[in-house]
């Protein structure tokens, strides 16, 4: 894919993303206006325009990659919307996926671990405690699964799944009659009594009126179903943190489990990236992805305006060392301190600061690119067609001439 053409030679710039030892992922910055998210959204064009069996999926909380999603028909999810979406949904596991796992493998068991971490966090993003009652818990999972049919058979797990709607039922059997689920001392029967009366008041939020009514129900889209998806994140204003965190979180793993079932490759884009560093907790999350990344042919791109915040937690920064691409638009703060961090010498750090941004009269902006640790100054073009798609702007390119030109252009290019 070519990324620009290079300031001197003008020759293209072509990289694989998906062929470097070191990881797939890319880190993309430069001050506002410099031309980065323009050049992110060119690449994630491009990008699935070298792949068309590729799966694209972009997140970000300001409506910047609305033009884009719409152009290319893509399927927008807005976090903290009202679109229902399972937590304790089940899908069956590809064969091939299956064949590559040990026979003792257990995709339900790890459903069941998944929701109940995503409902200790809940918990957590509430003030409270799971504690021992996590056992209870998980019994009312168990019961639910069973209800449906769902067992250890991979063949049952394209049945409906629960909701938790259903795990409120079952607990509200298991506050009235708790005998009923003993499994050996009676004198437990109390216990189980009080664990679901604390429960359904605690989930109170997953009932028809609640605040996640939408995640109480049955999922009302198949993530499976989509080449492009766009999680909106606008309606939170920018803001993580507390439960938009929990619904953060809830997204990105079906976007995670996506991607380790299938044999495509995903292109993950994060713009406006510095939301996500404040937040602890996403953090951690999206740490155990970018470790197992090139495991499943996942490549997560960062965009953000400042390389302070990949610094002030151990997480963040060993996320950014995951990024075999770094590409770094005009950016005033990169002083000589962010050049030793990255290792540039003295002419690349002052190309980054002297970088022209983007704008209609230059027709480009400036870039330095490191691949694997090798730093190339370059220009970002753009052909009409990819300009029109970015500003979903597809009706200002309609004459026959101007669309045989650029695909001769892109042609020749990946020539």
């Amino acid at each position: 894919m070519e990324f620009g053409l290079h300031k001197d030679t003008r020759s293209p710039l072509v990289v694989d993303p998906f062929a470097r030892e070191d990881g797939y992922a890319m880190f993309t910055v430069g001050d506002l206006g410099s031309g980065k998210s323009y050049s992110a959204k060119l690449n994630f064009i491009r990008s699935l325009e070298q792949g068309p069996d590729r799966i694209g999926v972009i997140l970000e909380p300001l409506n910047n990659w609305v033009g884009v999603n719409d152009a290319l028909d893509g399927r927008r999810i807005t976090v903290g919307g009202t679109l229902g979406l399972n937590p304790l949904d089940i899908k069956p596991t590809p064969d091939h996926v299956l064949a590559a796992r040990g026979e003792d493998a257990s995709p339900l068991k790890e459903r069941k671990e998944r929701a109940l971490a995503f409902f200790t966090n809940f918990f957590a993003t509430s003030g409270v405690e799971l504690g021992d009652r996590r056992t209870t818990l998980e019994r009312a999972f168990d019961e639910a699964y069973a209800a449906k049919g769902i067992t250890e058979d991979v063949a049952t797990h394209d049945r409906e799944s629960p909701t938790v709607r259903d795990v409120l039922d079952i607990l509200a059997t298991m506050s009235t009659e708790p005998e009923e689920y003993v499994v050996r001392a009676d004198a437990k029967a109390e216990k189980i009594a009080a664990d679901a009366v604390w429960l359904l008041d605690q989930l109170r939020p997953f009932t028809q009126d609640g605040q996640f009514a939408n995640l109480g129900r049955a999922s009302e889209f198949d993530i499976r179903d989509e080449s492009l998806i766009y999680l909106d994140l606008a309606q939170q204003g920018g803001q993580l943190g507390g439960h938009t965190s929990l619904l953060m979180e809830l997204l990105i793993s079906l976007v995670y489990e996506r991607a380790k079932e299938t044999d495509k490759e995903f292109v993950f884009v994060i713009d406006e990236a510095r939301y996500l560093m404040k937040d602890a907790a996403t953090l951690r999350y999206l740490e155990t992805i970018f470790r197992h990344h090139r495991h499943h042919d996942l490549s997560i791109r960062l965009v953000t305006q400042t390389v302070d915040e990949f610094f002030q937690h151990d997480v963040a920064e060993m996320i950014l060392d995951q990024c075999a691409i770094k590409q770094f638009h005009k950016l005033d703060g990169m002083d000589e301190t962010w050049a030793d961090e990255f290792g540039l010498n003295h002419p690349q750090m002052r190309f980054v600061q002297d970088a022209t941004p983007g704008n209609d009269e230059q027709g480009y902006s400036q870039a330095l690119l490191g691949v694997d640790g090798e730093w190339r100054g370059m220009e970002v073009h753009a052909l009409p067609q990819e300009h029109a798609v970015i500003e979903n702007d597809v009706e200002s390119v309609t004459t026959d001439a101007d669309a045989d030109a650029g695909v001769e252009s892109l042609e020749a290019t990946d020539d």
